[in-house]
């Protein structure tokens, strides 16, 4: 019982493994080249609610 369980999990791996790093890859490339330095104007003009007098 065990051997068919250990196949299932092999053909699952063989096929799920390569699919992840291609997804992966992908998801790597889609990120962008240079990280944001400005913020957007909708984030940058809420008032700074952090600082306490």
């Amino acid at each position: 019982m065990k051997r068919p369980h250990r196949r299932l999990h092999f053909l699952f791996w063989l096929i799920a493994a390569p699919v992840a790093i291609i997804g992966a890859f992908l998801s790597w490339n889609q990120r962008p080249q240079t990280p944001y330095s400005d913020l957007p104007a909708a984030i940058r003009d809420l008032p700074d609610t952090t600082e306490q007098p």
